[in-house]
């Protein structure tokens, strides 16, 4: 493991172990009856995060926010190391102020475009990690929201920054490569998950929240993590069948199914946020899936 993939996983952790009761989801666990339930609390920045990387929540969660951009002039003063960038509401600005709980938080809207010059003012509001200044990549992960206070109407201030890792770097190539050619070296590192049964039941009811997944023995799927990048891939030897087809749908893309086909060619790992380090997930981004005779 690299140093920067060490410092990606701290601060995951970090941002995982706050214990607040102000939010708390709830986790059935494998080893737990009906009567007898794991309680993850979850902070009010936690929460803001989980939000902002959920697609399903992502329409809501814009409504209840403004959008900015740092003012000319507070990035010029910022450049000679004079005050903090500053805010104000434009329409189609490139950042999103929104409140949780005490706090207001800065987080990039989802018309974000990545060039020179919006790299120069995202690395003044955030700890940009995987920048590479020769092919810009609009793909990034969230890892901690940066703090803005008001500073008059409709004006605010940065207080803290925030941090965010871009994933250009990070393909998952090699994962793809080993998985196809001997995906028994992957499960030394793998954890094994399976979705949660909260999380079926909220599905197939219509609810628009990404899939849960959950530390398992006997689950059907791999947690890998490469370049500080959460994977899920379907464990070795799964087959496709009548009982696991609706689950694998909602976690992959399935290219080319037949009810009749079971074997299949990994072509992308799903990609999957942590909610509690080691022990559940929630999916990010779906997979794809290649299914043949």
């Amino acid at each position: 493991m690299t140093k920067l993939d060490g410092e990606i996983n701290n601060m995951r952790k970090k941002i995982s172990q706050f214990e607040q009761i102000e939010q708390n989801q709830q986790v059935k666990t494998p080893d737990n009856n009906a009567n007898t339930k794991k309680f993850i609390f979850i902070s009010e920045e936690e929460q803001l995060l989980k939000d902002y990387k959920d697609p399903g929540k992502r329409a809501i969660f814009s409504k209840n926010t403004i959008t900015v951009s740092a003012t000319e002039e507070s990035i010029d003063n910022s450049r000679w190391g004079v005050g903090q960038p500053v805010f104000k509401p434009k329409r189609r600005g490139n950042y999103w102020i929104l409140k949780q709980g005490n706090s207001q938080y800065l987080v990039p809207s989802d018309t974000m475009k990545i060039n020179e010059y919006s790299i120069e003012v995202m690395e003044k509001l955030f700890e940009c990690k995987g920048i590479n200044s020769e092919e810009y990549n609009d793909k990034f992960e969230l890892l901690k929201p940066a703090k803005v206070s008001s500073v008059g109407e409709e004006k605010w201030q940065l207080s803290e920054p925030g941090k965010l890792i871009f994933t250009v770097q990070y393909s998952g190539l090699q994962l793809i490569s080993t998985y196809q050619q001997n995906p028994r070296l992957l499960s030394r590192n793998a954890i094994e998950v399976s979705e949660t049964e909260q999380s079926i039941n909220q599905r197939r009811l219509g609810g628009g929240q990404g899939a849960i997944l959950q530390k398992n023995r006997r689950g059907s799927y791999w947690i890998l993590n490469e370049g500080g990048i959460d994977y899920m891939v379907p464990k070795n030897y799964f087959k496709v069948n009548e009982y696991t087809s609706e689950t694998v749908a909602n976690l992959f893309e399935c290219q080319g199914y037949q009810p009749e086909y079971s074997g299949f060619k990994l072509i992308k790992p799903a990609r999957v946020s942590a909610i509690s380090i080691g022990e559940t997930w929630q999916l990010v981004e779906r997979g794809v899936l290649q299914f043949y005779e």
